[in-house]
């Protein structure tokens, strides 16, 4: 989450993630385990950089409205 807070500039690129201000450290590796267990047939989705699904498991978990 904070690598996505640091990338992410809020006057000129799109939040993917909008987690509440009490997610926790577990909280975010425990959607990340959800979504990959979810999608481990996935190819499309596994040979992506480990950074990406990262991103994706949480963006999964909190999305933005």
């Amino acid at each position: 989450m904070s690598y996505h807070d640091a990338i992410s500039d809020r006057e000129h690129l799109k939040r993917f993630i909008c987690y509440p201000p009490t997610a926790t450290r577990d909280q975010g590796i425990q959607a990340f385990v959800e979504w990959a267990a979810s999608h481990q047939q996935d190819r499309k989705f596994m040979d992506d950089p480990p950074v990406t699904g990262a991103v994706r498991g949480l963006a999964a978990k909190w999305p933005c409205k």
